[in-house]
């Protein structure tokens, strides 16, 4: 899995290098919601992308070799079980954002190249639907992975109810990662059947309600597991 990433951000890079000798010096940098450039500048600030792809796995690396070392000193087996179970999830959240950063900037690409060369008659191609399916695919295969953290301060649905013991992360983990499934399967749908400025609000507004349903969900866990608490003490 980490060469996998590895070789994803190389990809990125280089794609955009061998594009580098191909572009003029001055090309479209960035676009509307139509795809059309509203803003030219140097060629070189295709660059910025595949260095923050390079970034981001770095710092994801030196987190995942963190909690690995914090494996192997502990000495509980369940909390090393539990460390190892959230490694897994973050290197999977790491390939996920190294493929993320691949797609898009294969777009920004292929945009650049098509309004820079307008006679090579390339199709058209709708950005904003693009990064809408995209995103909606990132929420589903993140979501389909929460149920596999444990507590910890680095991924997760990180909320003071969810972190208050570890139900109510498990019970809330596991039911925000279907709301954010759902989350994407109503990203992707919005992306096909929506043009324009209307897939990204859905996407937005779809994101905005499953935080919004998850927050509520994970308060009333919380109430549940603090009043079996005070039960508890009662009886004592």
């Amino acid at each position: 899995m980490k060469i996998i990433k590895w070789i994803l951000a190389a990809i990125t890079l280089l794609s955009t290098v061998l594009m580098l000798f191909i572009f003029p010096d001055t090309i479209p940098v960035h676009f509307d919601i139509n795809g059309i450039a509203d803003r030219w500048g140097s060629k070189y600030e295709m660059l910025v992308l595949p260095v923050m792809a390079i970034i981001t796995m770095i710092m994801f690396e030196f987190i995942s070799r963190f909690y690995v070392k914090k494996a192997s000193s502990v000495t509980d087996e369940k909390a090393k079980a539990e460390i190892s179970s959230n490694v897994k999830v973050l290197n999977i959240t790491d390939w996920v954002m190294s493929l993320l950063f691949l797609v898009m900037n294969i777009i920004t690409l292929y945009t650049s190249y098509s309004q820079v060369y307008p006679e090579k008659d390339l199709p058209e191609f709708d950005v904003i639907r693009a990064v809408s399916i995209v995103m909606g695919l990132v929420f589903i295969i993140m979501g389909n992975y929460m149920p596999k953290t444990r507590r910890n301060s680095t991924i997760g649905f990180r909320f003071p109810w969810t972190l208050y013991n570890e139900n109510t992360w498990i019970r809330s983990n596991k039911f925000a990662s279907y709301v954010m499934m759902i989350a994407g399967v109503i990203t992707i749908i919005g992306a096909l059947l929506f043009k324009g400025l209307a897939s990204p609000i859905i996407m937005l507004a779809s994101v905005t309600l499953s935080l919004l349903v998850v927050l509520i969900y994970a308060y009333f866990v919380y109430r549940d597991e603090r009043k079996k608490e005070n039960e508890g003490t009662n009886k004592e």
